[in-house]
């Protein structure tokens, strides 16, 4: 039996609409979302609430700390067990989220990388955040894996460490790894994709950051900034650098609120350009009520 999976980019409605679908189908949500595996990332995250999680249970999430490594493989190991739990109590897993990558990552299956020591990450962030430092270091990355450099460019900080580190911790270059064959069960799984026009979008995206500022955003981030530093993967995702800015005194809270929507924009885009590329998805529209059955339908 294939899987179903609800998706699309952030803002546009896969919470509500899951929950919906989730007991109608007598389901278990399993989280598709590189952000809600973190746990006290709360607010800016707009992770589901204690109550809704009470109504329909959701699983891998709140699994890891600010300073841990999740990889995809993690992804897959966490998404498998609770599959696998939910279906032996004859319950239906409904697979949620927008990050596309874990998403293909359930379906191809993942490799098992090296686990890379703390210290060899910790320097790779410094030594992004000066310009000339990264410019050599992806000079380094392009000597040493000539076949993913061409696929990750310099901008994109996070798959640069990731791709050093574990050249770095094993001496072999990443590409390598995700060459080999998967050591995680492939899924086939049914996708439907939310259908949202952007006017709609933009608007809940608007909504949706005045909801986590009335929320406690600025409250959830002064006790985050005690506790983490500021390079950290999660704490430099949307909302919250915005929000350290702002408590650094760099950024007025009108301002502050401007960048998160824009952020929050330009991050549907790119979830959106990943998931158009994917044939297989069903787009359905339509109001709540209409979506649920449209995708019940395909039960």
């Amino acid at each position: 039996m294939n899987l179903l999976a609800i998706v699309g980019p952030t803002a546009s409605g896969k919470t509500n609409i899951s929950l919906a679908v989730a007991q109608k189908l007598n389901a278990e949500i399993v989280c598709v979302d590189s952000m809600l595996v973190y746990r006290e990332f709360n607010v800016g995250t707009a992770k589901p609430t204690l109550p809704q999680r009470t109504l329909v249970p959701h699983h891998v999430i709140d699994v890891i700390h600010a300073e841990d490594t999740f990889s995809a493989f993690d992804f897959c190991q966490q998404a498998t067990k609770a599959i696998q739990d939910i279906q032996s109590r004859g319950k239906i897993p409904l697979l949620v989220g927008g990050t596309g990558f874990y998403l293909k990552a359930l379906e191809t299956g993942m490799v098992k990388v090296p686990d890379v020591p703390k210290q060899i990450r910790a320097e790779l962030e410094a030594q992004v955040q000066d310009e000339k430092e990264r410019e050599a270091l992806y000079a380094e990355f392009q000597t040493i894996d000539p076949e993913l450099s061409q696929k990750v460019p310099i901008q994109n900080t996070y798959r640069l460490i990731r791709a050093m580190e574990v050249y770095r911790a094993s001496g072999i270059p990443f590409s390598k790894f995700l060459n080999q064959a998967p050591q995680t069960p492939k899924f086939k799984i049914q996708k439907i994709g939310l259908e949202v026009s952007k006017e709609h979008l933009l608007k809940n995206i608007e909504q949706r950051t005045s909801n986590m500022i009335s929320e406690g955003l600025l409250d959830e981030v002064s006790e985050l900034v005690k506790k983490y530093p500021s390079h950290l993967k999660p704490m430099k995702s949307v909302g919250y650098k915005e929000a350290i800015l702002h408590l650094q005194g760099k950024m007025p809270l009108v301002e502050m609120k401007e960048r998160i929507g824009f952020s929050t924009w330009q991050l549907a885009k790119r979830q959106l350009t990943w998931f158009r590329r994917d044939a297989q998805i069903q787009w359905i529209g339509g109001q709540d009520a209409a979506l649920v059955d449209k995708i019940q339908a395909f039960c």
